[in-house]
């Protein structure tokens, strides 16, 4: 069958001299049973094996195409998002995987609701060269229930610019599946006429689109795994220790970023800092979103909080202080805490919402083999979505009204 020059879906694949993983990432790929879409490899001027590596697969669905020179990863996520065909877009790491079935299934609840997103709860699983061999080869899943509801964009935001939320749960690129032409108009209003103005493109895309997705689709069914190996920058950035920090594939790409953040920021090992940093680089390039000005000491307060369990806390705390003399506030940094060793592995089996499994290294050797694992343990689709009723609904719309118009106020208020 010859690949379709407008499929429904494109699924994008940025990668750099990640050949190594990339196989298993096009084996979950080339094994779904959904076929009006397209997997489009963006190689940014990799010298690896990658291009052979793809080449290796007979698959129509497959399309390649490579960056003239090096570009930063948010550039590399620009260029193959502007080269994407598909009315919906969808993007997964070089490590990461789609369980059997995924994209049909996903595509088809989406369908269902006629919104403009999908979002998922994904897996989480350890490749076995991880970072930390305490982890190494674990396999992390919901269960709770694979409920499916609805969501507000900027709702939700709010709730994860207060750390009530984690950004995986906006509309995010990285586990959900967006209308194209939310993308390509958000383009058009940023000041530069480049969408992914961004140090982590992933956490960025997810707030801005979350400011004119308006109603979303959530579900706890995790339709892909997301892989963390050896490549993986956000674990490197957030897990290796200060005193390795500089061999760690995450300093290349920061030293590679042409945005920076915020001068009240120092960049910091921590999610709270990664989200008002990418917050901020959406205020400034796409300004049409009129995002409020942020609670400055609720972010200084949950930065402070995010240090405990990091085992590069020392760091965080500096990037607190610097935000906290920036801005005058007045905010006390607790006694300097350093962690000799990283927080202890989860446990093997239930761990609060979680189900962790530790499998053989025989049994799990990638993200394909992973894929498969689980594919067996969970439901063949999500659980319906939940309905709410008229008086139920109402008194949604009328919290999120009143949410909106309390954060929009911030906007003439002090630090």
């Amino acid at each position: 069958m010859p690949a379709s020059t407008s499929p429904k879906l494109s699924v994008i694949i940025p990668t750099r001299e990640r050949s190594d993983v990339l196989v298993h990432t096009l084996r979950t790929l080339v094994g779904q049973d959904y076929c009006d879409c397209e997997f489009l490899v963006s190689d940014n001027a990799s010298q690896d094996t990658t291009k052979d590596v793809v080449a290796s697969f007979n698959d129509p669905r497959i399309r390649y195409i490579s960056a003239s020179s090096r570009l930063s990863m948010a550039r590399n996520w620009d260029f193959a998002f502007s080269n994407a065909r598909g009315s919906y877009v969808t993007c997964i790491g070089d490590d990461d995987g789609f369980i059997p079935g995924a994209l049909k299934g996903a595509m088809q609840l989406l369908e269902r609701s006629a919104m403009n997103a999908l979002v998922w709860k994904k897996i989480e699983y350890t490749w076995p060269d991880y970072v930390d061999a305490d982890r190494q080869n674990m396999i992390s899943l919901n269960n709770s229930n694979y409920a499916t509801r609805t969501s507000w964009g900027r709702g939700k935001l709010r709730q994860v610019m207060a750390s009530r939320d984690g950004y995986n749960a906006l509309p995010c690129l990285y586990n959900g599946i967006i209308k194209k032409s939310l993308i390509d108009d958000l383009r058009t209003h940023s000041v530069n006429g480049v969408l992914f103005n961004a140090i982590a493109p992933d956490v960025f895309s997810s707030i801005v689109i979350s400011r004119v997705v308006g109603e979303y689709l959530y579900t706890n069914y995790p339709f892909s795994v997301n892989g963390a190996s050896r490549h993986s920058i956000g674990t490197a950035f957030m897990k290796v220790s200060a005193d390795k920090i500089h061999t760690d594939p995450s300093t290349k790409f920061l030293a590679e970023s042409e945005c920076v953040y915020d001068s009240r920021l120092l960049l910091a090992p921590s999610i709270v800092n990664v989200v008002m940093g990418e917050y901020l680089l959406a205020k400034k390039y796409i300004p049409d979103l009129n995002l409020p000005e942020p609670s400055w000491r609720n972010y200084v307060k949950n930065l402070i909080k995010s240090a405990e369990k990091s085992p590069r806390s020392e760091d965080i705390y500096k990037s607190a202080e610097h935000t906290i003399n920036c801005l005058n506030l007045d905010i006390q940094i607790p006694a300097k805490l350093t962690l000799k060793n990283p927080p202890p592995a989860p446990p093997q089996g239930i761990s609060g919402d979680r189900l962790n499994i530790f499998v053989s290294k025989d049994t799990v050797r990638n993200v394909y083999d992973a894929c498969q694992l689980v594919a067996g343990m969970i439901p063949s689709e999500p659980d319906k979505l939940m309905s709410f009723p008229f008086f139920g609904s109402c008194n949604r719309i009328a919290k999120f009204t009143f949410g909106e118009i309390k954060w929009l106020s911030r906007t003439w208020c002090l630090p």
